[in-house]
């Protein structure tokens, strides 16, 4: 399922998901691929265009600052893993990540897209109201009415 859905993801999505997302599980701030971690690799990755969509930048560098703190400096530069393996990876990823990534290529594909991209997640984000109760709950993350 997950890997489908890799194929499936647009150039904003891809790159989060497998570069800036990855990184925080690797160096130990998360056990598995989260949304929470999610969102903080597109944040970190392109932080302007995530702003649309969320009401406060501070609260996103706060989720940033704690979920990944090995990240330095205002732009997110990331401080290589320490460790590495030649044996291949494997990351967890949360199962509310892999519906919220199903449902936005579910948008995607409904508007005529081949592939999902930020405002396909954003709005599929939005519509499951127990994940957008959590965020607001434990981050202080508010989704902006689209």
């Amino acid at each position: 399922m997950v890997r489908e859905l890799t194929n499936r993801l647009d150039s904003e999505l891809l790159p989060a998901l497998f570069c800036e997302a990855w990184q925080c599980v690797l160096q130990g701030a998360a056990e598995e691929l989260t949304l929470e971690v999610f969102i903080c690799g597109l944040y970190m990755r392109n932080r302007e265009r995530l702003l649309v969509y969320f009401e406060d930048g501070l609260t996103l560098d706060r989720m940033l600052e704690s979920m990944c703190p090995f990240v330095r400096g205002s732009r997110g530069s990331i401080v290589p893993a320490t460790a590495s393996s030649s044996d291949g990876l494997v990351v967890r990823v949360a199962p509310t990540l892999v519906q919220i990534l199903s449902r936005a290529l579910d948008l995607s594909r409904a508007a005529g897209h081949e592939k999902a991209g930020l405002e396909d997640f954003v709005r599929s984000l939005a519509a499951d109201t127990e994940s957008v109760a959590k965020l607001q709950q434990e981050r202080g993350l508010r989704v902006k009415k689209l």
